[in-house]
C-alpha cells in the first residue's frame, strides 16, 4: 500500500470466490495448501480455474513429502501444518477442475553435505547411497505449474 498498489488482507477462498469469471492471468499459492483441510484447498483449485482467463497459470508451491525427511520431520515442525500435500494428488486435483498440468518442479534439494553419498568412498556402494538420498534427502518443495486451456474440449 506504501508504494501505491492495492493490498487487502482476507481468506484466500473468499478473494478468489470474489473474482469474475476469467478475470486472472494468474494465481500463486505459496505454502498455503498445506495449511487447509483438503476440501478447502481442493475448493481453492475449483476456484482457481474458474477465475483464470484461457491460457492463465495456477502455481502452487508445497513442502515435499515424497522427501522423507521433510514428510516424516520437518513438516511437522510448523504447528500451523495440517497434512503434507502430496504432488500428484496436487497435479489430481488441478486436472479434476479442468486445468491442464504444465510441470511439478522439484525446489530445494538438501545440500550435498548433508546426503549420504558424498560420505561414501568404496564406489560400489555409491548408487545405493545416491538412492537412498533420493528418497532421504531430495528435493524439500514442489511447484505445480496448471494452465487454464485455451480453448474448451468438446463436449465440457
Amino acid at each position: 500500500q506504501r508504494r501505491g498498489l492495492e493490498a487487502r488482507v482476507m481468506d484466500a477462498l473468499e478473494a478468489l470466490a470474489a473474482q469474475p469469471q476469467g478475470s486472472l492471468g494468474g494465481v500463486a499459492c505459496v505454502h498455503l495448501i498445506e495449511h487447509l483441510p483438503a476440501a478447502r484447498w481442493m475448493k481453492l483449485f475449483e476456484h482457481a480455474a474458474r477465475v483464470l482467463r484461457p491460457g492463465g497459470i495456477l502455481a502452487v508451491e508445497s513442502p515435499n513429502p515424497e522427501t522423507l525427511r521433510v514428510g516424516a520431520g520437518l513438516f511437522w515442525v510448523d504447528p500451523t501444518h495440517l497434512r503434507p500435500v502430496h504432488p500428484e494428488a496436487a497435479r489430481f486435483v488441478a486436472e479434476a477442475v479442468g486445468l491442464e498440468l504444465v510441470e511439478v518442479r522439484k525446489l530445494r534439494p538438501f545440500p550435498p553435505e548433508q546426503q549420504l553419498a558424498a560420505q561414501v568412498n568404496d564406489e560400489r556402494w555409491r548408487p545405493i547411497f545416491q538412492q537412498l538420498d533420493a528418497w532421504l534427502s531430495g528435493a524439500r518443495d514442489y511447484l505445480l505449474v496448471a494452465r487454464k486451456p485455451f480453448s474448451e474440449k468438446a463436449g465440457s
